[in-house]
């Protein structure tokens, strides 16, 4: 009887905590989907650029869109997406839309065009997943120039508002790219910036003279040249011969957090460390490669491509190996615009 009872006992207390268990994974679902249906989810980016050319230049340039392949950011992620277009594409219901494996499918159309002041398009994406959205051109004359102001009013699906943030954060860096390629194609003298994706490479590593440090990007940038200095002055004066192209390795990277790396230059194995410098052999295996030619202000946006397309085309990324920089002209050297520097993710 006792054992009976015991059983019942034990069997009662079990439904009485899973029924708990589901009363409470109920109630945390609810507060889910109500934070959700009263998140905000209203995607707002605009990003501007002024432009030393004509007005009716810049307007007829851009309300083309048979143009849009050559500046387009998110295009250079698949150059060989399929594009079509029609008819007349510079008048109102003029369109072209896309259908890529990589970048998935959508379409632009004008809806509303004020002759060299304003544009109106509205965007739709069909995959990976519909949405539309309402763009915005407006033009404006600023010192004897163009500001061109690049614009996007939407709202993102239900199950993406969580990720609302980010999105903004990545629709601003494309729309940042896409207006500094758009400015290249029309003013000369305009900031030059170009990505060239190359793709999976096999890295051999080796042996570099290296300085650790670490540091926000804030410290990267001012303290990195002087770093570089030191340690190429000390190769020249111990007659050290290097090797390859000066790098950074990147063993730890958080915007936010900060950034675990060395500084290095690739010597032989008996080259002479000191209490600075020391001897470490150079990561080795498959690397994503994207080269970016142009100034060191645009490494943020090198960087964010190089994930993109890394996401995109399906790549791995190894988290146990470091990511490099290879610094392959020297700005003492060559101007800004003529600096070439690889990046390399690790993959695996």
């Amino acid at each position: 009887m006792d054992v009976r009872r015991l059983c019942y006992n034990f069997l009662n207390k079990k439904r009485m905590i899973m029924e708990m268990f589901w009363i409470i994974l109920g109630v945390v679902v609810a507060l889910i989907l109500i934070y959700l249906l009263l998140a905000n989810g209203d995607l707002i980016v605009s990003e501007s650029v002024v432009i030393d050319a004509p007005v009716d230049k810049v307007f007829s340039y851009i309300l083309n869109l048979r143009n849009w392949k050559e500046w387009n950011s998110w295009i250079r992620y698949e150059q060989n997406a399929p594009l079509k277009y029609s008819d007349d594409v510079s008048i109102e219901g003029g369109y072209y839309s896309w259908d890529g494996k990589v970048i998935g499918s959508g379409k632009l159309t004008h809806h509303k065009i004020v002759t060299n002041e304003r544009i109106e398009q509205k965007i739709q994406f069909f995959k990976p997943f519909k949405s539309s959205s309402d763009i915005s051109w407006v033009f404006e004359e600023e010192n004897g120039k163009i500001k061109v102001t690049w614009g996007m009013n939407g709202k993102l699906p239900f199950f993406l508002k969580p990720m609302l943030g980010k999105m903004k954060e990545s629709l601003s860096r494309d729309y940042k790219m896409g207006l500094l390629y758009l400015a290249q194609m029309l003013d000369a003298k305009a900031p030059k910036m170009q990505l060239d994706f190359v793709g999976e490479i096999q890295f051999d590593g080796g042996t570099a003279l290296c300085k650790a440090d670490k540091g926000s990007i804030a410290y990267i940038q001012k303290t990195m040249g002087k770093g570089f200095e030191n340690l190429l002055r000390y190769c020249k004066d111990n007659e050290i011969v290097l090797t390859g192209y000066p790098l950074s390795v990147y063993h730890k990277m958080n915007p936010k957090r900060g950034f675990v790396y060395d500084i290095a230059v690739p010597v032989d194995p008996s080259s002479p460390p000191s209490d600075e410098f020391t001897l470490k052999a150079l990561p080795v295996g498959k690397y994503l490669k994207v080269t970016l030619h142009g100034s060191y202000q645009y490494m943020d946006l090198a960087w964010y491509s190089a994930f993109c397309y890394l996401k995109m085309h399906k790549f791995k990324y190894d988290w146990g190996r470091a990511s490099i920089e290879v610094y392959e002209t020297s700005p003492s050297e060559v101007a800004p615009a003529e600096l070439i520097t690889s990046i390399l993710v690790a993959i695996k």
